[in-house]
């Protein structure tokens, strides 16, 4: 009996959030406030890093985009209703080349800018801060023995040293 008012109860409260998902569909500014993305950059690796994502996100994005436009109007335009029939590509040199040298210029365009970025990070010559992290069982011991945060130590069930950056 108690289940069922229960269930009663949340029907309301579960209709409104539906509701709520068509207004809010409309209104991207409350969204943008949310934190959608990844955090403010602090440092220029970092902010290196955000750059390569958007980058990265935004190529595949017209990528998919102009292979999907491209793919539809191949389909609406030689449909066999305007009288178009099969082609036979076998052993064509030519169309080959083209899927064999497009995708690798895809990824040569997304390798390039990674390997830059990946190679910037490797420099270690003047850290900004030391970590010791120690591993126990269920735990991740975090001490801090260089840069602005020295003296700082603590236990975490998290792999997160953010945690203690912000005490």
């Amino acid at each position: 009996m108690a289940d069922t008012s229960a269930r009663k109860s949340a029907r309301p409260a579960k209709a409104l959030r539906w509701a709520a998902l068509g207004p809010g569909a409309g209104m991207p500014g409350p969204a943008a406030a949310l934190e959608w993305n990844r955090e403010q950059a602090l440092s220029s690796m970092v902010h290196d890093v955000h750059g390569l994502h958007a980058y990265v996100m935004l190529f595949v994005t017209v990528l998919l985009v102009g292979v999907f436009a491209f793919m539809f109007f191949s389909v609406y335009s030689h449909r066999k209703s305007k009288g178009y029939g099969t082609e036979h590509f076998h052993e064509n040199t030519t169309v080959e080349f083209f899927w064999t040298v497009i995708p690798a210029l895809v990824l040569v365009a997304i390798a390039w800018p990674v390997a830059k970025t990946v190679v910037a990070q490797n420099s270690t010559s003047n850290p900004g801060i030391t970590v010791k992290v120690t591993g126990y069982p269920w735990l991740r011991g975090y001490d801090f023995s260089m840069g602005e945060s020295a003296g700082i130590s603590g236990r975490s069930t998290t792999t997160m040293i953010s945690v203690f950056m912000k005490a």
